[in-house]
């Protein structure tokens, strides 16, 4: 569960991600993988499997960021 202010950063940026996830099955099998490797490695650790999506999302969102900024132009 997340708490976040409606229409803030963090809740835009969960938006973005899930959005891009649905167009790109290779990157949500790419992003299942990962979390099942993660899952393995942090079973009893769940501050340290949230940790290690962190680069694989950080890395979605700016995708979509540099993408929307190409189609404004």
């Amino acid at each position: 569960m997340h708490v976040e202010q409606i229409n803030g950063k963090l809740w835009s940026n969960h938006i973005l991600f899930r959005d891009y996830l649905n167009k790109n099955p290779e990157i949500n099998i790419e992003y299942s993988n990962l979390k099942k490797c993660l899952e393995k490695d942090f079973f009893e650790n769940r501050n340290n499997y949230a940790i290690g999506k962190d680069p694989f999302i950080e890395k979605v969102i700016e995708t979509v960021e540099r993408e929307n900024r190409t189609i404004l132009k």
